[in-house]
């Protein structure tokens, strides 16, 4: 099991509306580990192609990322804390041909 640290705080644009957001151990881990770019994480969140609301209260915003080949990129989002909290990132491959 993953650690509930919230280890850090962005302020992030979502639909023309500054949200806190904290970063779990884990997503911060994540971006490291998969090379990911906080850039494209703050732009998928900003402006993403798709948002899942899922059933266990969590939100998963995707966008597909040009300067990493097209892939999708799947951050997950708990809004049932305050401020809500990134619980981790990463390319999403099930969706490779999926359209927006």
């Amino acid at each position: 099991m993953h650690s509930a640290c919230l280890c850090n705080r962005s302020l992030t644009i979502v639909r023309s509306v500054y949200w806190l957001m904290r970063d779990t151990k884990h997503f911060l881990d994540m971006l490291q580990e998969r090379g990911i770019r906080p850039e494209w994480v703050e732009d998928t969140i900003a402006g993403p192609d798709l948002l899942e609301d899922q059933p266990d209260g969590t939100q998963h915003y995707l966008k597909r990322v040009a300067d990493h080949g097209g892939r999708w990129l799947r951050v997950v989002v708990d809004t049932r804390q305050q401020p809500p909290a990134r619980i981790t990132v990463f390319f999403d491959r099930r969706l490779q041909d999926t359209q927006p």
